[in-house]
């Protein structure tokens, strides 16, 4: 029984505290609604039932702030639940248990215990508000305490604490609100670290160490992204390869045929960075993705770029040599084909110009 109602109760709780939101991305708006809706419950625990026994006790001023609290902060659950507005609901939670410790502070509470409440504060405007707003209303209301405990009798204030005790008050006060601001402190510098470390590894896994261009994963990312915004028509995928890479590996090594590939990949860029997404597809072959453009001119500036490549010497300045590149070219229409069968289809083109000699262009 325990085990078919586990699952169930915790699906419940888990539904409260996210307000609805999955509550699996860790975004700033899930933590804030977790936290808002976390408050939301231990401030309708504890005020809900003080408001119920001074109710009893007659203590009708203690007993209709409680039970306001307890009422607001119900209807701010709900407020959130509705708008997922945790800006609003934020202030909601904190104005109002400001409103509630200044009136315990100046009454004294029940029994002269209202001054053990306030120490929720400092905590409570961090996790809500940040570190910057946070300290600055913590100062407003270290302020106002202090000039309730300053002017008890020019306020009219009715709580019965020494002057020792006051200061004690206030002094706890301080160190909390210190330990709070450095928890939130250490907290944001935390999720600041992990963001960029998150941002460096997803870079990472979408590049190509060696070049630092897009890798396939990456590239087909971006492709897809290109399809999502809509940019559907006279996109083209070329696809070129190195001819006999193999033999500048072996001619003169590995170092050496990185060091093509490198500086092969730089002039891919300086041609076609500014208009088109640069990848490199494995080995010594690349992939460029050239969105909504004249698919008609793609080829001549295909062909400027193969000869360009066929004049440039690479290696040592004592032993140069020259490489050249076949190429395939795919016109690709989102609308029309999948990616992988344009992609494909440019990969025939380029098997036809490896099969006729290398060095040259077939396209669609």
């Amino acid at each position: 029984m325990f085990k078919l109602l586990a699952p169930r109760f915790k699906a419940i709780i888990h539904n409260y505290a996210f307000g609805g939101l999955s509550g699996e991305d860790l975004s700033e708006q899930s933590r804030r609604i977790l936290l808002i809706n976390l408050f939301c419950l231990v401030g309708v625990l504890f005020t809900l039932p003080h408001g119920i026994l001074a109710f009893i006790d007659g203590d009708m001023m203690i007993a209709a702030s409680t039970l306001s609290i307890a009422s607001l902060y119900t209807f701010n659950h709900i407020y959130l639940r509705l708008t997922f507005n945790y800006e609003v609901s934020s202030n909601i939670i904190l104005y109002p248990l400001f409103m509630l410790m200044f009136f315990l502070l100046y009454s004294g509470g029940v029994a002269q215990t209202g001054f053990v409440w306030i120490y929720c504060i400092a905590p409570v405007a961090m996790f809500l508000h940040g570190l910057k707003r946070g300290l600055i209303e913590i100062t407003f209301f270290l302020i106002i305490l202090i000039l309730i405990f300053l002017f008890p009798n020019e306020i009219g204030a009715t709580y019965n604490w020494s002057a020792e005790l006051k200061k004690r008050i206030v002094y706890s006060f301080l160190v909390l609100g210190f330990l709070s601001a450095f928890y939130e402190y250490s907290r944001m510098k935390s999720i600041h670290l992990l963001r960029n470390i998150s941002k460096d590894l997803e870079k990472a896994s979408k590049t190509d160490p060696l070049t630092n261009l897009l890798n396939r994963r990456g590239m087909l990312e971006i492709i897809r992204d290109n399809n999502a915004s809509k940019k559907i028509f006279d996109n083209a995928i070329v696809i070129c390869d190195v001819d006999f890479f193999k033999k500048v590996n072996d001619q003169y090594g590995h170092n050496v045929g990185d060091e093509v590939l490198i500086k092969l990949s730089n002039e891919f860029k300086e041609t076609w960075g500014k208009d088109a997404h640069i990848s490199r597809w494995g080995g010594e072959e690349f992939l460029i993705f050239i969105p909504s453009s004249l698919f008609d001119i793609i080829q001549p500036e295909v062909e400027r770029f193969r000869k360009r490549i066929e004049s440039i010497r690479f290696g040592a300045l004592d032993n140069p040599f020259h490489i050249t590149l076949s190429f395939g070219i795919a016109r690709f229409d989102y609308q029309k084909e999948t990616v992988d069968a344009a992609i494909n289809r440019a990969d025939k083109h380029l098997y036809k110009a490896k099969n006729h000699g290398r060095n040259c262009i077939f396209s669609d």
